[in-house]
C-alpha cells in the first residue's frame, strides 16, 4: 500500500476497505450489509453490542412478548383458536 501526499489531501492508492460504518445499530448494519451486496470492502465498528435499542429494549422484545402471549392464549382456548 502506497501514499500520495496531493494538494495536502493523505489518499491512498489501494486501501483495505472502502467503506467504514461507525455504530452497529440497525442503520449501520442496513448499511454496511447494503453496501457489501454492490461489492464495497465494508467494516462496521461499535462499541458495544450490534443491534442498538430496537433489537435489545424496543421493537423486538415487545414483539416476541406479544407472540408468546397470543400463543399461550392458544393453547389455553378450548378450541384452540385464540381467544379475544
Amino acid at each position: 500500500m502506497s501514499i500520495i501526499h496531493e494538494q495536502s489531501i493523505m489518499t491512498v492508492k489501494h486501501p483495505l476497505v472502502d467503506l467504514l460504518v461507525v455504530g452497529g445499530g440497525t442503520a449501520g448494519i442496513v448499511g454496511a450489509k447494503l453496501a457489501t451486496g454492490f461489492g464495497v470492502r465494508t467494516v462496521l465498528v461499535e462499541h458495544a453490542r450490534t443491534g442498538g435499542d430496537c433489537l435489545w429494549t424496543g421493537c423486538v422484545p415487545s414483539k416476541t412478548l406479544l407472540s408468546a402471549a397470543e400463543h399461550a392464549a392458544t393453547l389455553r382456548a378450548p378450541t384452540g383458536a385464540p381467544s379475544e
